[in-house]
């Protein structure tokens, strides 16, 4: 059972509100696992794309629609990459269930084991962030087994207003595997997921 465990690939999704930690997050799980920054799906990212294509417009970037073809093409690459044999780590606020919901099908339809980490963070840190944004910041590994990792880039652009909007409308997340404190940059917070990962906790349920 461990070896077919350890062959098969892994859909990891990491949700929370904006400004929370998710990237940073996407960025440790991306070392723990021994996977590289290709591996990792973010509306950031897929949105700026979109913009530059012409796709969605900048003015109505996080309005319904365009969030909708956000999560829809990230979808797609996820379904791509894991039908390709890749891990795939998402992150996204996954307001609505029914995006998260998806994910768990899709994990299911290509065999893939499943994880959810929800990223939670104080309002206050949120803020500091959304004016600041988020400094770089690094893990050094310190001797240890685990790879040291720099976060090289702030690519999320919500403010204040978006922050709220989505709180308002953000869905609690049931049976999460793993919540993580947001506000740390730490190399606890590599431990703890590199304990996470190596103990093949089952999938959560949604």
């Amino acid at each position: 059972m461990a070896k077919e465990l350890s062959n098969k690939k892994r859909l990891v999704v990491i949700m929370g509100l904006p400004r929370s930690g998710k990237n940073w997050t996407a960025l440790l799980v991306s070392a723990v696992l021994g996977v590289g920054p290709d591996n990792i799906l973010g509306t950031d990212s897929i949105r700026q794309e979109m913009i530059q294509s012409g796709e969605i417009p900048y003015e109505l970037r996080y309005a319904p629609e365009s969030m909708g073809q956000v999560y829809e093409r990230m979808m797609q690459k996820a379904k791509d990459m894991l039908a390709s044999g890749l891990d795939v780590i998402v992150h996204a606020t996954f307001t609505r269930e029914e995006n998260r919901l998806r994910m768990c099908r899709l994990a299911k339809e290509l065999e893939a084991r499943f994880y959810v980490i929800y990223i939670n963070c104080g309002e206050s840190i949120i803020r500091q962030r959304t004016m600041e944004g988020i400094p770089l910041a690094g893990v050094d590994s310190n001797g240890s087994d685990l790879p040291s990792v720099c976060y090289p880039a702030d690519d999320s652009e919500a403010g204040w207003e978006v922050y709220e909007a989505i709180k308002k409308a953000f869905v609690p997340v049931k049976n999460p595997n793993l919540t993580i404190d947001g506000s740390l940059y730490s190399l606890e917070i590599m431990k703890e997921l590199n304990s996470y990962f190596n103990g093949e906790r089952m999938p959560a349920l949604f």
